[in-house]
């Protein structure tokens, strides 16, 4: 992953992944290797994701607040893109 590409993460896939396929004590390095990428600031999300997050009661809640809880305040990019063909321009 570069580090100048930076991705934007929903709530869907934070809890789908945590609540059925990747939970926590399955696959650890999949949320180590997440935890990685927030870090290097290549991950990111948004209030509305984070507070969604935290209706539940479990370890996503506790993950998310710590891993992602510097990226809610970002300004996020002009332009994202969304795959190889595709650019979203923010205005």
């Amino acid at each position: 992953m570069s580090s100048s590409q930076v991705f934007l993460l929903d709530s869907n896939v934070l809890m789908t992944a945590a609540r059925q396929y990747y939970a926590f004590d399955i696959a650890p390095c999949f949320w180590t290797s997440l935890s990685h990428h927030a870090g290097n600031g290549e991950l990111r999300s948004i209030d509305r994701v984070r507070d969604e997050i935290n209706r539940g009661n479990d370890e996503l809640v506790v993950w998310t607040n710590f891993f992602l809880a510097s990226t809610w305040d970002i300004p996020l990019p002009s332009r994202i893109s969304c795959s190889p063909c595709e650019n979203l321009i923010f205005t």
